[in-house]
């Protein structure tokens, strides 16, 4: 402060490195008389210090000098909240899986009508109906997440969905596969089929068996449901089997060998379309209805390829749901329901802050997860916090920050070693946009 005879001046932006809370104690002091002078300095000192500890300021000490005027603070230790224990309430990079349901929000009313329109296709008629739906989106559209944790947990349960409806009452007894189609997609689903046989020639068998004749799958399912177990719901009776064929488009990235791919895609639409009059004759007798469902997540830019085969085309004309970008209210339910469920607090402003961040952009979903997941690891307490977020990179830096707090962490022969995985993790698209690779 100036020389203690001149007038305290009114108030403005005393000094630019004093903390902002005790600036702001300051001025509204010297405003409340803005024409005061103060004889000696140890008067101002005084009315300073003052008005400090009496907004609740502590450990304020003033120090004077025949010219000026000084006031020294030293803010207490603030002991920020520890993370309280318990689990994320979010996934991150990864997809909501099936014991993740309970976490899942946001698309409710999208399981809803998934479920309706699955449950039309199979309804046993005297023309039969395919048994298949086609999930499309673009990449990071949630896709997976929307299969396993939103259409399969109600099925198992039978518990009403959002609309008020009911899933198939027998869906409770449906065992479920859930496979992707890797570089061997035949071997992918015999494996999935025989599980519990725990014989590996059982499973060399089916390969063989699909990979010679479209009606193997729709004849092996057939067979392992009449000889499966009873259920609650009687002794095999409107019984079916749910094959669900996650991120579809390996078939087309990771399978190289034409064959197999065909033989691939004809015995699933073959078991799918069983009692459809649209199957050749030669499939199978089409007077029957098959038990086999078949549920596939496609990524849009992955359309054209499944032109090739008549009986995909077809069925992707009659049966697909094509989901896009989460509305508002939605992404809000995504972000603050699972939060509620685990007992976790937001900071005021954070809910809002991370809408805006992620904009509609219909691939966002990932980074909104993952930026969630890193800023929940920051918490206070059970809060989640503004500074948590920023300090996690927000929505479009929390990978690019995740990751290279990784590499650091390696030394130079690891990190080496880590470009060339990661060289081998992308499967460069002809055609196509880049998808990820298993190595």
């Amino acid at each position: 402060f100036k020389h203690v005879n001149e007038p305290v001046p009114p108030p403005r932006t005393l000094n630019p490195d004093l903390n902002e809370g005790v600036e702001e104690v300051l001025l509204k002091a010297l405003a409340k008389k803005p024409g005061e002078r103060y004889p000696r300095a140890g008067q101002l000192v005084e009315a300073l210090t003052a008005a400090l500890r009496s907004s609740g300021v502590p450990e304020a000490v003033a120090i004077s000098t025949p010219r000026q005027a000084t006031v020294t603070w030293w803010p207490p230790e603030v002991t920020e909240p520890a993370p309280a224990p318990g689990n994320p309430p979010y996934k991150g990079l990864q997809y909501f899986d099936e014991a993740d349901a309970d976490f899942y929000f946001g698309r409710e009313l999208l399981t809803s009508k998934m479920v309706a329109q699955l449950a039309a296709a199979g309804q046993d008629n005297e023309s039969g109906g395919e048994r298949f739906l086609a999930v499309v989106g673009a990449s990071g559209s949630g896709k997976s997440s929307l299969v396993r944790a939103g259409l399969i947990p109600p099925l198992r349960r039978g518990e009403p969905l959002a609309d008020g409806n009911l899933p198939p009452t027998e869906s409770q007894a449906w065992p479920v596969h859930v496979i992707t189609p890797t570089a061997h997609p035949l071997e992918a689903l015999a494996t999935s089929l025989t599980r519990d046989t725990g014989s590996v020639a059982a499973t060399a068998a089916l390969i063989d068996d699909l990979a010679q004749d479209p009606r193997s799958l729709h004849l092996y399912v057939q067979r392992l449901l009449q000889n499966g177990p009873e259920t609650e719901l009687g002794a095999n009776v409107h019984k079916r089997l749910l094959i669900v064929v996650d991120q579809f488009e390996e078939l087309f990235t990771l399978c190289r060998d034409d064959v197999e791919r065909r033989a691939f895609v004809d015995n699933l639409l073959t078991a799918a379309s069983i009692g459809s009059a649209s199957l050749p004759e030669r499939a199978i007798d089409v007077t029957r209805n098959g038990p086999t469902v078949v549920v596939i997540t496609l990524r849009a830019d992955f359309y054209a390829h499944c032109a090739q085969f008549a009986l995909l085309r077809e069925a992707l004309e009659k049966h697909q749901l094509f989901i896009g970008s989460m509305s508002s209210e939605e992404l809000r339910r995504a972000i603050t329901g699972p939060a509620e469920k685990g007992n976790w607090d937001f900071e005021p402003g954070l809910v809002d802050l991370l809408l805006q961040d992620v904009g509609d952009e219909p691939g966002a979903l990932p980074l909104l997860s993952h930026a969630l997941l890193e800023t929940w690891h920051r918490r206070r307490g059970r809060t989640m916090t503004l500074s948590g977020f920023h300090e996690s990179g927000g929505v479009r830096g929390a990978i690019a920050q995740s990751a290279d707090k990784v590499l650091e962490q390696m030394d130079e022969e690891q990190q080496a070693i880590a470009r060339k995985i990661f060289l081998r993790l992308t499967e460069l698209g002809e055609g196509t946009q880049d998808t990820r690779r298993r190595a």
